[in-house]
């Protein structure tokens, strides 16, 4: 098995690095797993099965590929492409 990490960032090269997942696979399998499941349980289904799988289906991919578009230190890109910081920070 190969393993590699990926990161994106919009603000940096140097951005992306630092946000690096360091876990291997089955870390991150696990934690996936956990987490999936802990978001789906907040949401309970009455009704036919197809309804069910149908709802749970286009829930997952609501949350499929979720991302945060500014870095942990509150930067992000403007509409226009300039390097704006969020006021909270």
């Amino acid at each position: 098995m190969v393993e590699f990490n990926i990161a994106l960032s919009s603000i940096s090269i140097s951005a992306a690095k630092s946000s690096i997942n360091k876990n291997n696979f089955n870390s991150l399998q696990q934690q996936t797993s956990a987490d999936w499941n802990s978001l789906l349980s907040r949401i309970a289904i009455e009704g036919n099965i197809q309804d069910t799988r149908l709802f749970y289906s286009l829930l997952y991919r609501t949350m499929q590929s979720p991302y945060m578009i500014s870095e942990s230190d509150g930067q992000y890109r403007s509409r226009k492409g300039e390097l704006q910081k969020e006021l909270s920070y």
